[in-house]
């Protein structure tokens, strides 16, 4: 789950508000407390480990050190975390080729290990800083993100909390924000599945990696991604937000993005730390059935009542059920709902899902069990509900199908041995009686994209021409898992 945490406290920020010394950056300090960012295996690597006679056995599953210099060369375990990444939004979407975030991992001799990120987003530029979720006291933020290298970011060190300031450029004339909120958002490292964001030649097959993190910008909430582009070169520096000039250290650049008015908006509230701010309205139990994602449907039965269509296509069509569910906390009036689109021949539709059940429900009432409660997850029938009811709706081309939602039928989710998940169900479709159809997941949930609609939007979308049909109970029909199905003598006739 993906928080944010506003802890308003005036005496744990108070600490921050003396501001150290400014020193002058020499190229000795630099090499005191070192950015990691070295790819031990690029060209400049491979030479430089001929040059002083290095081993190259190296291995991926432990750390790396460089015992020639003061600082440390380190590869996160398995995954190199350090680099520079492109970052797009997905609530609200939208993405630009101006956002990008570097990332590093800084290690010194005798100092402590600090995990953070310069960044640019538009105009608006800054510093992240993480550190380990779920470790001692939340407050205050800045003593707490100091780091020992057994915490180097990693397979085995993914889940971060972050906090940030930036400043704003342009006509904003370098306002300074972030700080004010006092927030703290998760931050998560990721293996990247999504190839569109990770070129193949710029990791040379290195294992891609991706980021999730949420922040709370001018009041409103962000939920970010960023898929890693290339590592960065071997002790590469930052360059300031704020000065352009040469890096004077993590600590140092942070305190430059502080503004003291911060402290007299702390002041002026209540000392108390507010709930979580959530990514998600309920993160998924690890019991629940991952039903999430693309499932191929067979369609031998449900072109038996489809008269007035173009059956001979739609039986060599491939029907595709794309499954999601709606958890934005932002969307308080949708809530959490397990729904779906459906892709057959020149049919495009929507499902939405409840908890299954045997009443006879007008389509408001329905909608409103469509919203899930806390703790309701497909799941096995032990812990989850496996038995959901659906309706749907669709269109062929620009027509829209009409009387669809009529009919509420059922639909059971089962997992193989295997891990394999599929389903089995009953489905009303141009007719009164409910046939049976099966599935299987095939791919996991793609991506959101920028023109990606809600489930509010699909089912208005696919709105019945018979306005009266919303209020109407749904129609009578076996379409309960457990009813019997049609007779051997009920053939499909053309």
């Amino acid at each position: 789950m993906y928080t944010l945490i506003n802890p308003k406290t005036l005496s744990a920020v108070s600490t921050l508000y003396t501001m150290p010394p400014k020193k002058k950056a020499t190229k000795s300090s630099q090499k005191v407390l070192r950015p990691v960012s070295h790819n031990p295996n690029s060209k400049r690597a491979r030479e430089e480990d001929t040059q002083k006679g290095r081993s190259r056995k190296y291995r991926r599953s432990s750390p790396i050190k460089n015992d020639g210099e003061k600082g440390t060369w380190r590869v996160g375990l398995d995954w190199i975390v350090p680099g520079r990444y492109k970052v797009y939004a997905t609530d609200p979407v939208f993405e630009y080729d101006d956002y990008y975030l570097d990332l590093y991992w800084e290690e010194g001799e005798g100092q402590p290990c600090h995990f953070y990120a310069t960044f640019k987003f538009d105009r608006l530029v800054g510093i992240m800083r993480m550190r380990v979720a779920g470790r001692g006291p939340i407050l205050p933020f800045d003593k707490t993100n100091e780091h020992t290298s057994s915490d180097m970011p990693g397979s085995t060190n993914k889940v971060w909390l972050m906090a940030w300031r930036g400043m704003e450029t342009g006509m904003n004339l370098n306002r300074l924000v972030g700080g004010e909120e006092q927030m703290m958002g998760e931050f998560s490292i990721e293996e990247n599945e999504d190839f569109d964001l990770l070129p193949t030649d710029t990791l040379d097959g290195k294992l891609g990696l991706k980021l999730k993190f949420v922040m709370l910008y001018n009041q409103k909430r962000f939920v970010f991604y960023a898929g890693k582009r290339w590592d960065l070169k071997a002790n590469e520096t930052p360059t300031p937000p704020r000065t352009g000039k040469l890096w004077a250290g993590i600590d140092r650049e942070w305190m430059d993005l502080y503004d003291p008015k911060w402290a007299i908006q702390s002041s002026s509230t209540p000392s108390q730390q507010q709930p979580p701010i959530s990514a998600v309205i309920e993160a998924q139990p690890g019991w629940a059935f991952d039903v999430t994602g693309t499932w191929t449907i067979d369609t031998t039965n449900l072109t038996r009542d489809l008269f007035g269509f173009d059956r001979n296509n739609l039986r060599k069509a491939p029907f595709t059920l794309e499954i999601k569910y709606a958890n934005n906390p932002l969307h308080k009036k949708i809530g959490r709902q397990l729904w779906a689109i459906f892709h057959w021949g020149s049919w495009i539709g929507c499902m939405r899902f409840c908890p299954g059940h045997t009443m006879r429900l007008r389509h408001l009432q329905f909608y409103k069990i469509c919203v899930l409660k806390k703790g309701a997850w497909a799941g096995p029938a032990s812990k989850g509900i496996s038995v959901w009811n659906f309706r749907w709706k669709a269109k062929d081309g620009e027509d829209v199908i009409p009387g669809s939602d009529e009919y509420e039928t059922q639909i059971e989710f089962k997992q193989d041995a295997n891990g394999t998940m599929r389903l089995d169900g009953k489905i009303v479709m141009g007719g009164y009686k409910a046939r049976k159809f099966n599935g299987i997941r095939t791919g996991p949930l793609q991506s959101a994209k920028s023109n990606d609609k809600s489930v509010d939007s699909w089912w208005k979308l696919l709105k019945d021409p018979y306005e009266e049909s919303r209020l109407e109970i749904c129609r009578g029909c076996k379409g309960n898992i457990e009813d019997s199905d049609e007779s051997e003598s009920d053939r499909e006739v053309d």
